[in-house]
Formats: C-alpha cells, structure tokens, sequence
C-alpha cells in the first residue's frame, strides 16, 4: 500500500507530505518544503507526495492529457524516449517512470542541479505539456503505476557532482 511505500521512502531520505484526493497538501505547504512530515504525521491519509528538491529529488512531468489522441501521445512519447536515450546514459538504470492518473508520465531522478519548477514546454493553446517539479515543488506518488526503470526506492543521479 502507498504508506509501506512512504515509509520505505522516508527511510532514504526522501521528503514526503500527506496528499488529499484532489492533489494538494494536507496542512501547510511551505513548511513541509524543508521539513517533510515522518510516516508516522502521516497515518491518516491515503496519498502521499514526494517532496522535490529534497534528497536532490525532482520530477519530469509529461502531461499527455493536454494532446489531441493516442496518435499525438505516441509521437511525443517516442520522442521524448529518444531524448532520454540520446543524453542520458543509462536512463534505464538512473530514473523511474510512472504513469499519473490522467495518462500521463512522472519521469523521475536525482540531480546535484536542482532548480525550482520550471515550464519546459507548451502547446499554441498554451497548455502546459512539460515541466519540472523542482525546489518548491511536488509529485503525487503512484506506487502502483511503475513502468520502466527504477523505482522510486532506487533512483541514481543523471547529473555529475
């Protein structure tokens, strides 16, 4: 369940915050930026974030929900592969990727570059279809939509020290 995966978190080092159904935080935000709640804070709820640029931790956020059909998601997903492929080596082995709830994707990894959140990319409708969580940011956890690479318990750095 999603608190086993919090807990197992936690004791990494990751930061983490208690999440209500819609996505936001369960209490005051900014303080839990730099000093995320143990498991324990947390018991009572049922979804969980991970705290960004904490433990050098930060989230690629694709949001396909934002493009026209299946056939538009593919291209920009084979892309977007190929990008990886192409700059990070080993990307297999050094981020996570998991599936959000709108079909999405959080490409996750750890960086010593952290920054705040960034909008990387948008559409001529101005919808957001990349950007990072950084320093300030956060990513709703989906323990049990992993795709490919790590997990979240293994990720390794795509930057040098």
């Amino acid at each position: 369940n999603n608190f086993e995966v919090a807990k197992r978190l936690h004791a990494l080092g990751c930061g983490l915050l208690p999440l209500k159904e819609d996505k936001e935080p369960l209490g005051p935000w900014k303080d839990q930026q730099t000093n995320p709640k143990s498991p324990e804070q947390m018991q009572k709820a049922n979804n969980y974030g991970l705290v960004c640029g904490y433990n050098d931790v930060e989230i690629l956020d694709l949001d396909y929900k934002v493009l026209n059909g299946e056939v538009e998601i593919q291209i920009y997903d084979k892309e977007v592969q190929r990008f990886l492929n192409d700059n990070i080596e080993n990307v297999t082995k050094k981020l996570a990727v998991y599936e959000t709830v709108s079909g999405g994707l959080h490409l996750i990894y750890k960086t010593t570059q952290k920054e705040g959140n960034k909008i990387l990319a948008k559409l001529d409708n101005e919808k957001t279809l990349f950007e990072t969580r950084g320093v300030g940011g956060y990513g709703f956890l989906y323990p049990e939509s992993h795709l490919w690479g790590n997990t979240y318990e293994s990720l390794e750095y795509i930057t040098k020290g």
